[in-house]
């Protein structure tokens, strides 16, 4: 599904960044960092948005550093808008008083201390720290998605390798998330879990159709991510009406169309997407749809949502 991780950071602390990166994609988590992840040429600031829209963690490298540097501060904006986790992993005694928009998202965050340094067991501490965070339930304890009820995942890889290969789109995605996950007697093994991801979406599977649209925006194939995701949000995958809404709604990859987006955000709200919700809760205030605007924002927060908690807070001055 490509990066799973945003590592913030200011230039000044690229060593302990460095270090970091290096320890999560040695246990298998992908992770964005720039500059290495910067396309030559390309928007600086519209690869961060892009890759923040991805990610499910924002690692953010706090230090008296981060603290005066505005590339950080809109990351952490950005992640939090973006209802991602964020994670703060602090290197010193900074004070955030200094630094009022990090201590206004950041304050009632726990955070990884690492003001003894990350040598050691510390970086295996913050490792599974991160890892606790965005691995997702075993697949054979995952409902049926979509009315498509997915097998028990086997022992051992090769029956559903044979199943799959046999035209059987659920068997497919689950040896994709096998791959991904290294369960069913496979490892962890991103190539093959891209591999199997693609051919249960060329075989119809909604869920794996939806992550190979995660894959595409991953990778800046922008107009191909549409074309999957638009197949995963016919087949009623919430997230996928709410991925491709966010495209629509920012002329990212298509041109802009703002009522496709706020349909489909309608949606993914209706079946409980909280940050469809949200943005619903946003354009209908800001359309003057007051009560409507509270409804979304409501539903939104009771989800723990914490940006339409504070967007709810504002209505209700």
């Amino acid at each position: 599904m490509g990066y799973q991780v945003f590592i913030s950071h200011s230039s000044l602390d690229k060593d302990a960044a460095e270090g970091v990166r290096v320890a999560l994609e040695a246990a298998g988590i992908e992770a964005w960092i720039a500059p290495r992840d910067v396309r030559h040429g390309s928007d600086f600031e519209e690869d961060i948005v892009a890759a923040l829209g991805i990610v499910r963690v924002l690692l953010v490298i706090l230090s008296a550093n981060a603290a005066s540097s505005k590339h950080v501060k809109r990351e952490v904006a950005l992640a939090f808008d973006g209802n991602r986790r964020i994670l703060p992993v602090r290197l010193d005694g900074v004070d955030l008083k200094i630094a009022p928009t990090l201590y206004y998202y950041l304050a009632s965050v726990h955070w990884f201390d690492a003001t003894a340094g990350l040598a050691g067991p510390a970086m295996g501490l913050l490792t599974d720290a991160v890892r606790g965070w965005i691995d997702p339930a075993p697949p054979d304890s995952a409902p049926p998605v979509d009315g498509l009820s997915a097998p028990a995942l086997p022992t051992e890889a090769a029956p559903l390798r044979m199943a799959g290969e046999g035209g059987d789109a659920a068997a497919a995605y689950q040896a994709a998330l096998a791959y991904r996950n290294g369960t069913g007697g496979v490892r962890r093994d991103s190539g093959e879990a891209l591999d199997w991801t693609r051919k249960a979406a060329l075989l119809g599977h909604p869920m794996a159709q939806c992550d190979w649209g995660y894959h595409l925006q991953a990778a800046r194939n922008l107009p191909a991510a549409i074309e999957w995701y638009g197949k995963a949000a016919e087949q009623g995958v919430r997230e996928a009406r709410f991925q491709l809404g966010l495209l629509l709604q920012a002329g990212r990859g298509v041109l802009v169309d703002k009522p496709r987006a706020e349909a489909l955000f309608h949606a993914a709200a209706r079946d409980g997407h909280r940050g469809a919700q949200f943005e619903l809760a946003k354009l209908h205030w800001a359309s003057g749809r007051l009560d409507s605007a509270r409804e979304w924002a409501r539903l939104a927060a009771e989800k723990g949502h914490e940006s339409a908690a504070n967007l709810l807070q504002t209505m209700n001055k």
